[in-house]
């Protein structure tokens, strides 16, 4: 086109863009596709599928389909703390792949947990293949994820399980040992939301500097809570002995009472 080449000639040519940004981008450029779709199937005329590289280079092309990288997706690292979020909307398989991949294994824990609402069966498919389990497919447009958001908060929980510990700068024991508390509560307590805290701030420094994770205080925590307007919250202890550090969470959960009206418990450390 730069070239002032005659565009006459791709009048029999057919163009299949592999999701709607492309779509948009080449109609911005004058090039109005014939279709958005995963798969390409002709009819014997040239046709060239547009898109992603990495989506391209998964594809089995017939003879007739010429595949064009116009892109490629570069995971980049997600400042995200999944404690915020109840419920992730995937719209595409690439969504799901590109969030997995950039997320630490702390994250991706913390991922699934939520419920995923996946815009169609093949992104269903792909959430599984990467662990997702609470899944909920509907139909690949935003007015079925608009009802199923809308039917979700009026179940929305009203409670809340804060675990609070000393934390740790290992991201493995992280995982084994206060991550798989955390998941349990989650198990046993399906309608509650599990947040987490840590009461060192040093451990909170080093996590945030060497891995870039966010994590709360108990303070910090107790505030998002309320924020997000839960009504009810337990608040769990793994410190093993009740010292300095459990009388901090002592005296943060006083604080907090009058903000939950009483309803804010502390587990009694035996």
């Amino acid at each position: 086109m730069a070239a002032g080449a005659d565009l006459r000639k791709l009048a029999d040519w057919q163009f299949i863009a592999k999701n709607h940004v492309v779509a948009r981008h080449l109609k911005s450029s004058g090039i109005v596709v014939d279709r958005v779709a995963d798969l390409a199937s002709t009819s014997g005329q040239p046709t060239y599928v547009i898109g992603e590289q990495r989506e391209l280079a998964d594809m089995n092309p017939q003879a007739a389909v010429h595949l064009l990288a116009t892109y490629r997706r570069l995971p980049a690292e997600q400042d995200l703390d999944f404690a915020d979020y109840q419920t992730i909307v995937f719209p595409s398989s690439a969504s799901v792949a590109e969030l997995v991949s950039s997320l630490s294994q702390d994250q991706l824990e913390a991922l699934r947990v939520l419920k995923c609402i996946a815009m169609g069966p093949k992104v269903a498919e792909k959430c599984h293949q990467v662990g997702l389990n609470n899944v909920v497919t509907v139909e690949p447009s935003y007015q079925a994820v608009l009802t199923v958001l809308k039917e979700a908060k009026k179940t929305l929980t009203k409670s809340a399980i804060l675990i609070v510990s000393f934390g740790t700068t290992y991201p493995d024991t992280r995982k084994k040992s206060i991550g798989s508390v955390e998941q349990a509560f989650q198990r046993t307590f399906p309608d509650s939301k599990v947040f987490r805290a840590f009461t060192s701030n040093v451990v909170i420094k080093r996590i945030q500097k060497n891995e870039q994770i966010k994590i709360d205080t108990p303070t910090e925590a107790l505030e998002k809570i309320r924020q997000v307007g839960f009504e009810q919250v337990y608040v769990q202890s793994l410190h093993l002995i009740p010292g300095i550090e459990y009388d901090l969470v002592k005296e943060v959960v006083a604080k907090f009472q009058p903000a939950f009206q009483k309803k804010l418990f502390l587990a009694r450390h035996y």
